[in-house]
C-alpha cells in the first residue's frame, strides 16, 4: 500500500471532527501558501501569477467556510 492510500484509509476511520480538524489544518496551510503566492503576484506586478493565486485562494477560502459550516 502506498503512502497515500494509507493517509487516506486513516481519514476514513476518523471520526468526523476529528476529520474536520485535519482537513481545516490542510486548507489553513493551503491558504498562507497561496496568499503569499498573490502577494509576490503583486510586488513583481505580474497580472497572471496575481489572477491565478486569487482564484486558488479563493477556492480554499471557500472550502474553509463550507468545512466550517458542516462544524457549527
Amino acid at each position: 500500500m502506498s503512502k497515500t492510500e494509507v493517509l487516506i484509509k486513516r481519514l476514513r476511520e476518523m471520526d468526523d471532527d476529528e476529520r474536520a480538524y485535519v482537513l481545516l489544518q490542510l486548507y489553513g496551510s493551503n491558504m498562507v501558501t497561496n496568499f503569499k503566492r498573490l502577494l509576490g503576484g503583486i510586488k513583481r506586478k505580474k497580472p497572471g501569477v496575481i489572477k491565478k493565486a486569487y482564484k486558488d485562494f479563493n477556492s480554499i477560502i471557500g472550502a474553509i467556510n463550507k468545512k466550517m459550516e458542516e462544524v457549527l
